[in-house]
């Protein structure tokens, strides 16, 4: 039977409002600490580090934090953002992170000035690569001079697609040399700063 556009909203309207009360249900459990999958894992327990409450039996390892000296000789840049996790070789695994950074940040991506896309940017990413005991191995800039990398994700061919969110220009903002708002692919195989090329075909704009 064909619907009129009056009927089918009326119908829309009644469908969100019986899907309503078992959405509130799935919201509370979580917010009370429980597994949506049965009946929880208990409350969480105060962290005396002050990083991360956890229930009982669970327990977090801390690496490259901010200005720890990364294995390129450099400090881990500020502003972690979004990021993608790749299988590497021998059980480890490949992350690699973004930096949402902008010229004024107190905290940059070093790299070479050959491999930055815009001298006067301080984004971009870093890669960290993990052991199967879930122990820092490496960890090195991956991507360098982008803007604000705020967004981005994994690629089916194994890469990182990191996104600024900015589009400033040299007319319309003095503290950059180059047109931003551009994603950049870092291969998760990399083992040093990517030649950063943009991606103009991904469009120019708040990438986030």
């Amino acid at each position: 039977m064909a619907l009129s556009r009056r009927q089918f909203i009326a119908r829309a309207g009644i469908f969100g409002i019986a899907a309503t009360a078992p959405l509130q249900a799935l919201y509370t459990k979580a917010a009370q600490g429980q597994s949506v999958y049965g009946p929880g894992y208990g409350p969480l327990v105060p962290d005396p580090n002050g990083l991360l409450d956890l229930p009982i039996g669970f327990r977090y390892r801390v690496f490259s934090s901010f200005g720890q000296i990364m294995s390129d000789g450099n400090p881990v840049p500020g502003g972690h953002d979004g990021m993608a996790a790749f299988a590497g070789p021998r059980g480890t695994t490949i992350l690699v992170r973004n930096h949402e950074l902008s010229p004024d940040s107190g905290s940059t991506v070093i790299a070479p000035a050959g491999k930055k896309y815009d001298p006067l940017s301080r984004g971009g990413t870093t890669t960290l690569i993990v052991g199967p005991q879930n122990r820092l191995i490496a960890d090195f800039a991956s991507l360098a001079g982008t803007y604000r990398n705020c967004a981005g994700g994994p690629t089916p061919w194994g890469s990182y697609i990191s996104c600024e969110e900015n589009t400033s220009t040299p007319e319309t903002n003095p503290a950059v040399t180059v047109p931003h708002g551009f994603n950049f692919e870092v291969p998760a195989s990399a083992t040093s700063v990517v030649d950063p090329v943009p991606l103009v075909e991904m469009g120019r704009f708040n990438h986030e």
